[in-house]
């Protein structure tokens, strides 16, 4: 079920790249004050990864 989720999560961002990019930047906005630095490492070598995957 969770692999399946993260397919269709995969095909959204794949699909919408724009719109997936611009609200995961809102996002990590919005949460990088509120983590600590082991998860806002994580978030930021997430959304690098997307980022890249995307262009």
């Amino acid at each position: 079920m969770a692999k399946n989720d993260r397919l269709g999560a995969l095909a959204t961002l794949f699909l919408s790249p724009y719109v997936a990019t611009h609200s995961l930047f809102a996002y990590t906005a919005v949460l990088m004050p509120m983590l600590n630095k082991k998860w806002q490492m994580v978030l930021f070598i997430l959304l690098w990864a997307v980022t890249f995957a995307i262009s």
